[in-house]
């Protein structure tokens, strides 16, 4: 399996009960033979964990308005960052953005968002 995506409350629930610290069951996954856990840790941001490297990155700074569809919302940015050919930080960076860009309107959908607006708002909440 590629990818797996919990958050810090499905997490557990995925391990058994001897891995009861984080890295344990992040561990306990990857010995399994998924190779990406992908942990969501809502405002902390997420990290993406392989046998290879941990990549972690914050989470935008943003007032909620409607948390509906924004674990879906970052799922589709990170496979759109795959799709494009971006590396790990890369898509992870669109994933967020287009989580956060969901989260402030009411609804799971963010109309107002086309490809190319959604590449350019990386920027807005990830300036290099």
């Amino acid at each position: 399996m590629y990818l797996i995506t919990p958050n810090e409350d499905e997490l557990p629930v995925l391990c058994s009960d001897k891995a009861f610290l984080t890295q344990l069951q992040v561990e306990e996954l990857l010995n399994k033979g998924i190779q990406n856990v992908w942990l969501h840790n809502g405002k902390q941001g997420s990290a993406r964990y392989s046998k290879d490297q941990t990549i972690s990155l914050h989470a935008p700074d943003i007032e909620v308005v409607d948390c509906t569809g924004a674990g879906d919302g970052s799922l589709s940015g990170y496979l759109l960052g795959k799709y494009l050919g971006k590396n790990e930080m890369d898509c992870m960076k669109l994933a967020h953005t287009l989580s956060a860009e969901i989260l402030q309107v009411n609804g799971a959908i963010a109309t107002h968002l086309t490809q190319a607006i959604l590449l350019d708002h990386v920027s807005k909440y990830y300036p290099d």
